[in-house]
């Protein structure tokens, strides 16, 4: 073990120590950046070209940021959207014809009906 250790030990100064200010020096000469600052990387496929979008591949990214419709929120960390409704059942095909009705039960309400539109982000 003595002999393993020495290998690594008796090579010298061959690791420097980066802490606080020194980390901080190291860190912005590497990104070419200010600390704080925003620093932007380019996506490259494994080709090294840029990332273009495509729509017709089953997993592509968008290549735009995806909203809810005006009147819409997001449900939770989905690609959807929903409008309440409340009690009266809508006909929610006046949102698009990918929009779906969706209908939940409110037990501490007395057992209300609650209705939502729901439809996928665009």
């Amino acid at each position: 073990v003595q002999s393993y250790a020495s290998r690594y030990a008796n090579q010298g100064n061959k690791f420097s120590e980066l802490r606080g200010p020194k980390l901080v020096a190291e860190l912005q000469r590497k990104l070419g950046a200010r600390l704080g600052s925003v620093v932007s990387i380019k996506i490259n496929d494994e080709n090294g070209n840029p990332r273009t979008c495509n729509s017709r591949r089953k997993r592509s990214t968008s290549c735009g940021n995806k909203r809810c419709p005006d009147g819409f929120n997001r449900v939770g960390d989905t690609d959807v959207c929903q409008k309440y409704i409340g009690l009266s059942k809508p006909d929610c095909k006046k949102f698009g014809n990918r929009a779906k009705l969706v209908e939940k039960l409110a037990t501490d309400l007395g057992n209300l009906k609650i209705y939502y539109c729901q439809l996928p982000m665009q």
